[in-house]
């Protein structure tokens, strides 16, 4: 194993387990990607959005937390709430969804 870190530093914090990520694909068929994931062994969980878009990857985070929590935490941002999602515009412009 290698113990060199590139400048990196090591953390030794736990992951938050309220929190996870999700790919969230848009362009694709669903079904074909639920295969290939099953054929490879992997236990992964995806969002899809319309298979006729353009395809592209946008990681969406999901909580176990109170989503008022979050949004208070997020004053000052671009926050819209839809039931149980927040909709954040992150610094570079692009669409962040926390999950509830």
């Amino acid at each position: 194993m290698n113990d060199v870190l590139y400048g990196y530093k090591l953390h030794e914090s736990r992951p938050d387990d309220r929190w996870s990520v999700t790919p969230y694909l848009t362009g694709v068929d669903p079904a074909a990607w639920l295969q290939v994931l099953e054929l490879v062994g992997a236990d992964a969980t995806l969002r899809f959005g319309p298979a006729d878009a353009e395809y592209a990857v946008r990681l969406d985070l999901s909580t176990t937390e109170d989503l008022d929590d979050v949004r208070r935490r997020l004053s000052g941002h671009q926050v819209t709430q839809t039931g149980e999602m927040l909709e954040i515009v992150d610094p570079d412009g692009q669409l962040l969804v926390v999950h509830g």
